[in-house]
């Protein structure tokens, strides 16, 4: 397990940028949860609004990171969904048997609409749109953000690459999305974000470090489960300030708090943010507030 020195942090929640997220959290303003705005950047046109975002937020992280080979994007994102207000006109006339399929709908559906949903499309636009060609990977899942964090220490520490941009995105507010989550928890609002956390190696200031794992025995892990993850890491306090109080953030939520932690944890303090869910994730990120270098 390596810890890294975090050079810079950003996110947008429906409350705003991270300060503005930490001030609504830490006053207890309402949320109310709401899709991205529009965006009509080329980002936006091929990806969608929140991916558009993402490269935005990334670009305010990664601010000190040098472009080129040596920094890699390493993205976490809850998973693959087709909108259903893509697949709804095409489907709303399919007949049981598939019949005359193209004429009752598929015709409706662009050639290149999937693409629109390939796992690293978010990936592959912050790193075309900041310079940044080092290794990197793309993770899924509502723990996905520690794995990404994982991952982007071990090519750091085998030395692949001297940078990481570990950035995770979610919108569980999507119809296709929120459906299956007020299933599951219907006590829990679904809402969305972005967060971006720029890595480098060295000491001193704001450490961080993560571990994920697989829940061997269900898919919506128990809290023996969790805490047998976060016992891997070094001692800390739980998350004192979590932005789960505006609303279910998804695979966005634990690096959110992560960024949330760097900027409220004091010298010397140490928090533990953890996250899981199905199919079996566990994720936990532990941030480190050590004297400045």
């Amino acid at each position: 397990m390596t810890a890294l020195a975090l050079v810079g942090a950003a996110a947008w929640t429906p409350a705003g940028d991270l300060d503005a997220t930490i001030a609504a959290i830490a006053a207890g303003r309402p949320v109310h949860p709401a899709p991205p705005p529009s965006d009509r950047s080329r980002t936006g046109r091929l990806l969608g609004p929140l991916p558009a975002i993402a490269v935005e937020v990334a670009r305010a992280a990664a601010r000190d990171l040098p472009t080129g080979d040596r920094t890699g994007v390493f993205l976490a994102h809850g998973g693959l969904r087709a909108h259903w207000d893509d697949l709804a006109p095409a489907m709303a006339e399919q007949s049981a048997d598939a019949s005359a399929a193209w004429s009752r709908g598929l015709r409706r559906l662009h050639p290149l609409w999937m693409l629109r949903y390939l796992s690293n499309g978010a990936q592959a636009a912050i790193a075309h749109d900041l310079g940044l060609r080092g290794d990197g990977a793309t993770f899924s899942g509502r723990a996905s953000a520690a794995s990404a964090l994982a991952s982007s220490a071990a090519a750091l520490s085998a030395g692949t690459i001297d940078h990481a941009l570990v950035v995770a995105l979610d919108d569980l507010t999507a119809l296709e999305a929120a459906v299956e989550l007020t299933a599951r928890h219907p006590h829990v609002t679904p809402s969305l974000g972005v967060a971006a956390l720029a890595l480098s190696r060295g000491s001193g200031g704001i450490r961080i470090e993560a571990v994920d794992a697989v829940c061997p025995v269900s898919d919506e892990p128990d809290a023996a489960a969790i805490a047998a993850v976060v016992e891997r890491l070094p001692r800390g306090t739980r998350a004192r300030v979590s932005v789960a109080a505006i609303g279910d953030l998804g695979a966005a939520a634990l690096l959110i708090d992560a960024a949330i932690a760097s900027r409220t944890i004091a010298v010397g303090d140490a928090v533990i943010c953890a996250a899981a869910g199905s199919p079996g994730q566990i994720g936990a990120v532990r941030v480190a507030r050590e004297e400045d270098a």
